[in-house]
């Protein structure tokens, strides 16, 4: 795995080619949140901005597309090819071709190669807005992991995942090189350095993401006073939490956001001289709390966040994982809070993003429905 941009990516080989049976090597962002494995293709339309070339699927000799009837719930026959179009939480919209290909994994010592591999062609790529101002984008398509028929972890539940997934985030520093980030399936996961907490984890109606159990919030030493069921699945299938590596920022609804708000502020406020909070500052950048120091001095004392879940599980997050820090030209420093109000952004869920996982050896296990969870350097390269 490696970061590019604002998203963890798989590094993977695609295809069979000329000379020697070679590969080409993809990036696709690593989503828990959605099912399907997708890359542009050659010849798309709408295809947003990457560095590598479109994948060339008619040269590759594993190449084959899904046959129309044998398409799945959801999929359409469009001029002889089974095709799916995926809406993502943020609005990005794909279409893409379901087809077999074989897929090369690089490991420690021998390459894993998977035949027929199922996946979409992206021919059709709305809205990644992002992806588009990027001319150095990597990330040419998705790498989904969810509960979906169509997801990685599904096709491969009996052959290679067996139930299990595990990995150990890292945050991408400014010219700073980093040690390999592995994705961990079935009985290559690894014992974690620090000591497993288990988290609850489950299925909601049958609905393809992972939900967690989340009780509450501590800021520094204070545990907010959220009703618990704020996090909670509301009887009518609205709100609760999930954890989502396809999105880098963590959200929580507006009840909750407010307190969390309130508390951060005051913590900045009582323990940081010569602070001012700037909202202008916060809504050009597309924050809701930012502070900056009128004085000199660079550094701020921040307060951890902890997520609270059942069995006294704690889960910390670093300060330098809950701000954003920034220097303005005229030498101030300004530090934002990286957690947003949801019904703002995406909804009424509760999400736990990517970059609030850094720090932590993450192992999905789903025939036990939990979430080990253990304190670790990741950037051991384990």
């Amino acid at each position: 795995m490696v970061i590019d941009t604002t998203m963890y990516a798989v590094e993977l080989g695609m295809g069979t080619f000329d000379p020697s049976s070679s590969h080409k090597t993809v990036y696709l962002g690593f989503d828990t949140g959605s099912d399907l494995i997708w890359t542009q293709c050659e010849g798309c339309e709408n295809c947003f901005l990457q560095k590598d070339p479109f994948y060339p699927f008619s040269k590759s000799y594993t190449y084959r597309q899904l046959p129309c009837h044998n398409c799945p719930p959801g999929a359409t026959c469009v001029d002889n090819t089974c095709r799916v179009t995926v809406e993502y939480g943020d609005g990005a919209v794909v279409e893409a071709v379901l087809s077999y290909e074989s897929f090369t994994f690089q490991t420690p010592t021998t390459p894993l190669v998977l035949d027929d591999v199922l996946f979409g062609c992206g021919i059709n790529m709305l809205h990644f807005d992002a992806e588009d101002k990027d001319e150095n984008n990597r990330i040419s398509g998705l790498f989904g992991m969810n509960y979906g028929e169509l997801s990685f972890q599904e096709q491969q539940r009996q052959e290679l995942v067996h139930g299990k997934f595990q990995y150990c985030l890292q945050k991408k520093e400014a010219d700073q090189a980093l040690p390999p980030m592995f994705l961990r399936f079935g009985d290559n996961c690894i014992q974690p350095t620090g000591t497993p907490r288990s988290i609850p984890m489950f299925r909601f109606q049958n609905r393809p993401i992972y939900y967690i159990d989340l009780r509450g919030i501590r800021v520094g030493q204070k545990v907010l006073a959220i009703p618990p069921n704020v996090f909670q699945i509301s009887p009518d299938g609205n709100g609760g939490t999930v954890i989502d590596s396809g999105a880098e920022a963590s959200y929580i609804t507006t009840e909750a956001y407010k307190i969390l708000e309130a508390e951060v502020a005051a913590y900045i406020e009582s323990r940081n001289s010569d602070v001012k909070r700037d909202y202008a500052s916060a809504k050009e950048k597309g924050y809701e709390l930012c502070y900056k120091r009128e004085s000199a001095s660079t550094t701020f004392d921040l307060p951890w966040v902890t997520l609270l879940f059942p069995n006294d599980v704690n889960f910390q997050i670093n300060p330098n994982l809950v701000f954003d820090v920034f220097y303005t030209e005229n030498g101030q420093v300004l530090i934002c809070l990286y957690i947003f109000e949801s019904e703002k952004n995406i909804g009424g869920v509760n999400l736990l993003g990517s970059l609030h996982q850094v720090g932590h050896r993450i192992t999905y296990d789903l025939p036990n429905g939990q979430l080990l969870v253990a304190d670790e350097d990741c950037n051991l390269g384990r």
